[in-house]
């Protein structure tokens, strides 16, 4: 992982010490936040891949929701590692 930490007038209170990973697209339009790991990423394909994250994006979103980096955020409970396994094999098969 990277080991800049995020410091920006768009975090939220409370995630100023997260430190972007090394799956952070300038792309990407949603962050995974797990633990002090932050993952920029596609939501169409967590969407596409996951059923999960497809029931989650499903749901109505208050429209006045926190932005981190600009872009609507997930937290998690799992594991940093395990979230970048996840991704590691979302992304690169």
């Amino acid at each position: 992982m990277e080991v800049a930490t995020i410091k920006s007038s768009n975090t939220p209170v409370g995630f100023s010490n997260v430190i972007r990973s090394d799956f952070w697209f300038l792309d990407g339009n949603i962050v995974i936040i797990a633990g002090q790991a932050a993952f920029k990423v596609h939501r169409g394909q967590l969407e596409r891949h996951s059923d999960v994250f497809n029931s989650l994006f499903s749901l109505p979103q208050p429209q006045d929701d926190d932005l981190f980096e600009g872009c609507v955020y997930v937290e998690l409970q799992d594991n940093p590692s395990d979230v970048f396994y996840f991704l590691s094999a979302l992304y690169d098969g």
